[in-house]
This record gives structure tokens, sequence and C-alpha cells, in this order.
């Protein structure tokens, strides 16, 4: 099923006009998204916000929450520190990808935090060396879809008494 475009006056600058909420993916729902909410009743609303993608102002409401220096957003967005410093300066609205990306990290988060029972707790674990993941950084691994999988697998493990 493919997802419909309007077409006409929304349409602005050649940008694909979706169904739009609020525009960019407000506050509120970034605070509701955890780890288990791509279920169906919601998973239109999650695309929906993708697509219409996350301005710096909430990009900053969700790196406050994590261990990650702007180096690190640069690298796990495919961007530069220079332009990431401009998205700051013009509030712009982040590419769906990058958005994606963005919701994906604090997915994350939330999962980290349940697993270990504190924030605090689990960016420690995310910034030491993982014998599980073969001795890298699970930061390190949070610029791919493939990486933060295994991140993510890894917490489960943790989480079901898998250590190993």
């Amino acid at each position: 099923m493919a997802f419909k475009r309007s077409a006409g006056k929304s349409e602005e600058k050649g940008k694909a006009a979706y169904p739009k909420g609020e525009g960019a993916v407000g506050k509120n729902l970034l605070a509701e998204v955890s780890y288990g909410w791509n279920d169906d009743a919601r998973g239109l609303q999650l695309v929906t916000a993708i697509r219409n993608g996350i301005d710096f102002v909430g990009f900053e409401s969700v790196a406050s929450r994590t261990p990650l220096k702007d180096q690190d957003w640069a690298a796990i967005l495919d961007t530069t520190l220079r332009t990431l410093l401009r998205y700051k300066k013009d509030n712009k609205t982040f590419a769906p990808k990058q958005t994606e990306k963005i919701i994906e990290i604090q997915q994350l988060m939330h999962y980290g935090e349940k697993v270990f029972g504190s924030l605090h707790s689990f960016h420690s674990w995310l910034l030491m060396e993982n014998v599980a993941l073969g001795g890298i950084v699970p930061k390190e691994l949070l610029d791919t879809s493939v990486g933060l999988g295994m991140v993510k697998d890894s917490l489960g493990r943790i989480e079901h008494g898998v250590l190993a």
C-alpha cells in the first residue's frame, strides 16, 4: 500500500506534502515515544512524524537524555559538526532519515533506562567496551541500523539474563 501525497497548495519549495498534524515532530510526541512504541495503533502516527521531521529544539530534548557529544551526533546523522551548528542557529528541521535516527536513539534511551533501571547506569554501559559486542563500545555502533540493532539485541540479552 503506497502512502498518498497531498497535492497543490500545501507543497512548498519542492517538498512532498504529507498529511501533517502539527508540522515538525512535537515535544509531546518525543516524550511519548518509547522502545515498544512501534505498534500498529501508533505506527502511522510515528511514520507521519518522521516524514514531517524534527526541529533542532526537539532534537535537543532527545540529545540531552544521551551521553553523546555533538561530534557523535554528527556521525550518527551523517552530517558535519558545522552543519549541525547551523541547524541549531536556525532551528532547522531535520530530514526524514535523520529524524528517524533521532527517534531510534530516543527509543534506545528509553529501552536502556528500562533494562538498567536508570539512565545514568545505561549511559555508563553505552560508553564502556562490551565483551558481547566483540570489545566494541556500544556508542560506536549507533551510526548504522545494523549497529543499532546489535546494541538493542545486547540490551535484550541483558534484560533476559543472557549476558554473553
